[in-house]
């Protein structure tokens, strides 16, 4: 699953989350693609917790990519942005860095969609 994927999954309510994901085929990319629905239910409930999505060579076995969700004015996921690279360039100090860049752009691109991050 993309990091695109996962984050507008769990974006949104979970009985939709659930049949959307009754219709996936599970198709293996690479040897840590996710192939079940058990396990892509733990991991939206880890993404929307997060607030950003990532997926770990998953798709491709050298690509590491990084999504949050980009809100309209009534909180909902209307669009995902994110940044992919090489897994050996986005290592785990830079990985923090582009959460919070990836994150800080969705909030920005939020807030001229009319969004206000409720706080607490």
């Amino acid at each position: 699953c993309t990091a695109l994927g996962k984050i507008l999954l769990a974006s949104q309510p979970e009985e939709e989350q659930s049949r959307i994901m009754d219709r996936i085929v599970f198709r293996s990319f690479t040897k840590k693609t996710i192939q079940s629905k058990a396990r892509l239910i733990e991991e939206s409930r880890k993404v929307r917790t997060q607030g950003y999505g990532v997926d770990d060579r998953e798709h491709e076995e050298d690509v590491e990519c990084i999504a949050a969700a980009i809100r309209d004015h009534l909180g909902n996921a209307i669009a995902a942005l994110s940044v992919s690279g090489p897994i050996k360039k986005i290592d785990t100090p830079l990985e923090k860095k582009f959460v919070a860049e990836v994150k800080r752009a969705v909030a920005l691109i939020s807030s001229k969609l009319g969004y206000v991050e409720a706080n607490g």
